[in-house]
């Protein structure tokens, strides 16, 4: 038989003090099996629906019996084990408990200390507490097993039940072996228990059955346990007398909206930046129309411009021909008169002449026809003699005197003629090289062009007929031109090693133009290759279908090692790739290259594994238009931009050479011809005209001899001279005449002769002024300077473009010449602005293009399906109207419902529930006052609460911001949006905010905080005011306990329904007080003592043995706990009558 210490002694009271029976639910009795230190049997509290004190010795294990009734009532979240001794919250757990911890040793092996337990195997604890309700003859248990097995670490498991009937640890939770779970499946057949697995529904159950309304009261039933004071009022009635309310369910609310919101805005935002994204790319698309428009009008112009000129010489020499027609027609009247003058004057000559010579005139009209003919020799002689002295001297030979300074001066023509030739062909050759030079660099020019026109818009530097031909082969297949890149575009010349970039570049040349094939497509690509005629060579490698993820180590001097491949899924590969095709170690002189068996110079000479060398010089090395090796275009697009920079002084100075020699050439030629003339002249009888002045002389003094014989010869012979000179003149003006008749006929010959050529060449359908093939459309002035510039109406046809250009209207030409010289100024500003439009124009298609990949870059999903080229403008234009008219509308409207229809209106509702919260917080302290109004606090007087509102600036800019979000009749969408993105935004945590965030947040949506309460003590007779209360401070320590004690009586009063005067509630009424009697005053411990009585609630006090005097006459049993060893706690229940009578043999056995 287990025996107990006797009880201390304890002063006497009378039973009239003793609490009667009252309604509700009361603690009947608490029993515990493995509990802590309450070890091997059941141990049970004995409460009988009475006030019952607790109490024992320190560490004897009180507060061990308190944490079995919180385990049963309380969540383990919410249970803090040994609260009223303050201990720490990890010093006791639900495990120390069923394994029975109660010291801690050191570890022998580690030395780190160690908790030793009562149960360290496999054991199982069970509790039960018995609630009856005597009034309506009610019994409710509750029980809760838990179990440990050997070596299972963590917390133990565990089931709830729920009966209403009384239980007992050994009538209902025993023999069921040493398998918990089956004590469950026994229990849980039984129709008169309820077993559950969670807590949260296990308390659902529970607080049901015995009336308790809320979790709230529950809280406030555990901080009863420990309460020693009202040290905050605010916090005291926000946590234990007021609900929360559900703000979280509101806040997931307006996230999941705002969320919605956020996306449709985002979608608005979206729209409208791709809108503001592609108005660029479609205005350069415009101007690069209105550009190609303006290039075709000039090229337009320029096809134009031949027949234009064409026109205006035909005009002219139209106009021309008329003329000289007029003057060949007067020469034509001119001569028909003068022949017959001059035949009326001959026929009067051969009557003189008749007459002549009947009188003896045969010698003399010998002498006179010799005259005739010496005349005309001596004519001619002269001209020849003027033309070949010109000739001398325009070929620097000395001039001729006579026959033998001409025989030598022909001698000197043959060795000048001969040297001409043969100067000729040196300059023909000359020019021959300058012309294929100039040939070359524009050729290199336009090539240089063509690769840098290619470069734009991507990034490798193959060049751009290999990128076309590899461009027709994805398009065919069709896939994405990046699946099949060059091996050139994964490799390139690390930058410490650039002096080796040429031999590099012709080592690998033919690989870098190798297309690398995927092992899916390697089929199809075959296929195409075979049925295509491409025009050009295609290298091509199919990848492994398993591409390598490592690749062998280049040999440190190999040409591999100066070679960087780029970071992709083919790196492995194409770096073991690299290796083999560049293996050559790279020498600094020939020496050393004939040395080694496979090598490579910087110049890029080569010799193999086979022991060929090689060098292709083709191309310069280090050429960046033949660069093929990088994948980054940047470098070469400088180096094309430099180099093409280098061609035009070059280009300059070869057209200046050629022009010389173009100069050259002429004079050669000019000296080759005046040369061959003179060389015609093989006579010098032919050019000596002063010989035959001599032979005019001797007949002529002659002939005056026999003048002089004769006076009828010398009377004829004067009519004669007469009509001679007369019919000289007459033959002379006859010859003037016909010359000027000849030269008009040729001169209007040489007219019809160009004007057939231009008719010819302007053909029959354009003599008259034509239109355009093609009318050109209106003029689109951009505002740049290039439409400022051509502003010219186009809607003219080119010839009268041509005539507004070349001011045909105001000065009109007046030669050939003027029309030659304002062709050929109208050619070259044609092409002057060909050039100027050709280069903003690929300017502008270059910043088109690359605004069109940054486009695709940021919005993939819109632009799928679309090229960054200047042919998907129209795709692009599209999608602008697209978004436009239909997209960005559709958006809005969707954002627009969104922020109207759900979030505002939520938004509204969350404000309303909010406002409606607060209501309920007055209305909830008026009931709680009602409460209060019931106590004495002192005589006279008692407490009531007051809550007002707070006025915190955050709260009141949370209700305006509230507020604002809800006015749909001033704030513009927008700012309505961002203002609620705001406030869900702090409500979510920003970022770097969480902690301050959620500190806010809790404090604007928990109504509870919007107000401050204070405790006001007024007088019953008049109602007022003696004192305020705001919370414990500078009150004395009874003061403190009192008000705590009023405001917890009138708290558990609301919070449980407790009716004092009611007899048959279904409420419950039991309440744990731990060490706050022992701690406080003697009259505090009385006041708190006779509420907690009069409102009807049965109290158990843990309190230690000095305090039993104060607290006796108030209870009805008593229960008392030793431990004298400290690993076995003990239980002894007796009623206070027994107790008494155990006093009072313990003083007179002392006496």
């Amino acid at each position: 038989m287990t025996t107990f210490p006797p009880v201390p002694h304890l002063l006497l009271t009378t039973e009239d003090d003793a609490p009667s029976t009252a309604a509700g639910f009361r603690l009947d009795r608490l029993e515990m099996l493995n509990w802590g230190t309450f070890d091997r049997r059941v141990w049970t509290l004995r409460a009988d629906g009475q006030n019952t004190l607790l109490t024992g010795d320190i560490g004897s294990g009180k507060s061990t019996i308190v944490d079995a009734l919180t385990t049963l009532l309380l969540p383990a979240a919410g249970v803090s084990y040994n609260k009223a001794a303050g201990a720490p919250t990890r010093e006791r757990d639900l495990r120390s408990y069923v394994q029975g911890h109660w010291r801690a040793e050191r570890s022998d092996a580690t030395g780190a200390p160690r908790t030793v337990g009562l149960r360290p195997g496999s054991t199982w604890t069970a509790l039960l507490a018995v609630f009856r309700n005597e009034a309506l003859d009610e019994t409710v248990t509750l029980g809760q097993v838990f179990w440990l097995r050997s070596g299972e670490v963590g917390q133990p498991d565990r089931f709830h039940l729920v009966a209403d009937r009384d239980l007992s640890i050994a009538g209902d939770l025993a023999e069921f072996g040493s398998d918990p779970a089956a004590l469950r499946r026994r229990l849980s057949a039984r129709v008169d228990v309820e077993v559950f697995g969670t807590f949260t529904e296990y308390g659902r159950v529970f607080r049901n059955r015995l009336g308790i309304g809320s979790e709230q009261a529950m809280d406030l039933f555990h901080q009863t346990v420990s309460m020693k004071a009202v040290g905050d009022l605010n916090g005291f009635v926000r946590d234990l007398l007021l609900e929360p309310g559900d703000s979280a369910g509101w806040v997931d609310r307006l996230l999941g909206h705002v969320d919605q919101l956020t996306r449709s805005h985002d979608a608005v935002v979206t729209g409208r930046r791709q809108l503001a994204q592609l108005a660029p790319v479609l205005a350069d698309a415009d101007r690069h129309a209105v550009l190609t428009e303006q290039i075709v009008t000039v090229d337009a112009d320029l096809a134009a411009l031949p027949a234009w000129a064409d026109r205006l010489r035909e005009k002219l020499l139209a106009a021309q021909a008329t003329t000289q027609r007029a003057e060949v027609a007067a020469a034509d009247r001119a001569l028909s008169q003068g022949i017959t003058d001059l035949d009326l004057a001959r026929a009067r000559e051969l009557s003189l002449t008749m007459q002549r010579t009947g009188n003896g005139g045969e010698r003399l009209r010998y002498i006179d026809e010799q005259l005739l003919e010496l005349e005309v020799a001596r004519r001619e002689r002269r001209t020849r003699a003027g033309r070949f002295a010109a000739l001398l001297e325009a070929t620097g030979l000395d001039p001729v005197a006579d026959g033998e300074a001409f025989v030598v001066r022909r001698t000197e023509i043959a060795e000048a003629l001969a040297r001409a030739v043969e100067g000729e062909a040196e300059v023909e050759e000359q020019l021959a090289e300058v012309e294929v030079a100039l040939a070359g660099l524009r050729s290199r020019a336009a090539e240089i062009g063509h690769e840098l026109t290619g470069l734009r818009g991507r990034t490798g530097v193959v060049p751009r007929s290999s990128q076309r031909l590899r461009d027709r082969l994805a398009a065919a297949l069709p896939v994405d031109p990046a699946e099949l890149p060059f091996a050139g575009e994964l490799v390139r010349v690390s930058p410490v090693h650039a002096e080796w970039a040429a031999a590099a570049e012709r080592v690998l040349r033919d690989f870098a133009l190798t297309v690398l094939v995927p092992h899916q497509h390697y089929a199809a690509v075959t296929a195409w290759v075979e049925e295509q005629d491409l025009g050009a060579e295609l290298g091509y490698l199919p990848l492994p279908a398993q591409l390598p993820t490592t690749s062998p180590m280049p040999a440190p001097q190999s040409l591999a090692a100066t070679l960087e491949v780029r970071s992709s899924p083919l790196a492995g590969w194409v770096e073991t790739q690299v290796a083999l095709r560049a293996p050559h170690l790279r020498v600094d002189d020939v020496e050393e290259f004939r040395r080694t068996p496979v090598a490579v110079t910087r110049t890029g000479q080569v010799k193999d594994r086979t022991g060929r060398h090689s060098l292709d010089d083709r191309h310069p090395g280090g050429d960046p238009l033949h660069q093929v090796l990088g994948w980054d275009n940047a470098g070469k697009v400088r180096a094309l931009t430099a180099a093409e920079n280098a061609l035009l002084p070059q280009l300059t100075e070869l057209g200046a050479a050629r022009d010389a020699v173009r100069a050259q050439r002429a004079r050669t030629v000019a000296r080759g011809r005046d040369l061959a003339q003179l060389s015609a002249h093989d006579n010098w009888k032919a050019l000596d005209w002063q010989g035959a002045i001599r032979q005019i002389a001797e007949l002529g003094r002659e002939r005056d001899l026999l003048v002089a014989a004769s006076g009828v010869l010398f009377g004829l012979d004067g009519a004669m001279d007469d009509l001679r000179r007369d019919i000289v003149g007459l033959a002379t003006k006859q010859a003037t005449l016909q010359q000027r008749r000849g030269a008009a006929a040729h001169a209007l010959g040489e007219t019809f002769r160009v004007l057939e050529g231009v008719r010819r060449r302007l053909g029959p359908d354009q003599l008259d002024d034509p239109a355009d093939a093609v009318p050109a459309r209106e003029a689109v002035d951009d505002g740049s300077a290039v439409a400022r510039a051509l502003r010219i109406d186009r809607a003219l046809s080119a010839p009268q473009r041509l005539d507004r250009r070349g001011w045909i209207a105001s000065t009109p030409p007046t030669d050939l010449d003027d029309v030659d010289e304002r062709e050929r100024t109208l050619r070259a500003a044609l092409e002057r602005e060909r050039t100027t439009q050709t280069s903003v124009r690929a300017e502008v298609e270059a910043r088109m293009v690359r605004a069109m990949a940054a486009f695709r870059a940021e919005h993939p999903d819109a632009a799928a399906g679309l090229d960054a080229s200047r042919d998907a403008a129209d795709a692009f234009r599209e999608l602008h109207e697209r978004l436009r008219t239909d997209e960005l509308p559709r958006a809005g409207a969707t954002f627009t419902a969104n922020l109207e229809q759900d979030t505002a209106r939520d938004v509204a509702g969350f404000l309303a529930e909010l406002e409606r919260r607060a209501a309920q917080v007055t209305e909830r302290v008026a009931l709680i006052n009602g409460s209060l109004h019931d106590i004495d606090y002192h005589p006279g007087r008692y407490l009531a609460l007051e809550a007002r509102r707070s006025g915190a600036p955050e709260i009141e800019d949370f209700r305006a911001d509230l507020r604002a979000c809800t006015d749909d009749g001033t704030a513009d969408p927008e700012e309505r949006f961002a203002r609620i993105a705001r406030i869900v935004h702090r409500l979510r945590g920003r970022v770097g905010h969480a902690a301050e965030d959620r500190r806010w947040a809790r404090t604007v949506t928990d109504v509870r905080t919007w107000f401050v309460f204070s405790a006001i003590e007024r007088w019953r007779h008049d109602d007022a005011e003696h004192e305020t209360h705001t919370d414990a401070g500078g009150k004395s320590g009874g003061q403190k306990e009192k008000l705590a004690y009023t405001v917890l009586a009138a708290s558990l009063a609301y919070q449980f329904g407790i009716d004092p005067a009611a007899t048959m509630a279904r409420d419950f009424r039991f309440v744990v007080i731990d060490e706050a009697f022992g701690r406080g005053s003697d009259d505090s411990t009385r006041f708190a003592l006779d509420l907690f009585g009069r409102l009807g609630l049965q109290l158990l006090v843990v309190t230690p043995l000095q305090k039993i005097h104060v607290i006796e006459p108030y209870v009805a049993s008593l229960g008392y706990v030793d431990n004298q060893q400290g690993d076995d706690s003990r239980l002894q229940c007796l009623t206070v009558e027994d107790y008494r009578t155990r006093r009072a043999l313990a003083r007179s056995v002392t006496a």
